[in-house]
């Protein structure tokens, strides 16, 4: 996904292209991103994260991976319509 990413920046999105189109890194987004974002809310604000299974905080560092890639491409003006993202990205530097 770094290199589609990549791609996207220097080429420019297309939609439906099998490596260009930014919807792809999106669905990669969606299937990774298994904890809905309150959960992921509770979750970052526990003072102690060892007590957290280590399922939940991988699945997190899952999420923050992709919300790296999709992140990127918004700060690059690809356009994403998906406003959940906004909700997103605040917490992707506090996910572990």
């Amino acid at each position: 996904m770094n290199l589609r990413t990549w791609l996207i920046q220097e080429l420019g999105a297309r939609e439906g292209d099998e490596l260009l189109d930014p919807e792809i890194i999106y669905a990669w987004f969606r299937s990774l991103a298994t904890i809905p974002i309150d959960e992921a809310k509770r979750v970052i604000s526990t003072p102690d994260w060892r007590t957290i299974p280590t399922d939940v905080l991988l699945q997190l560092r899952y999420t923050k991976t992709a919300l790296s890639m999709l992140s990127t491409l918004s700060q690059s003006g690809v356009a994403l319509n998906h406003p959940e993202l906004e909700d997103w990205f605040p917490l992707r530097e506090q996910l572990p």
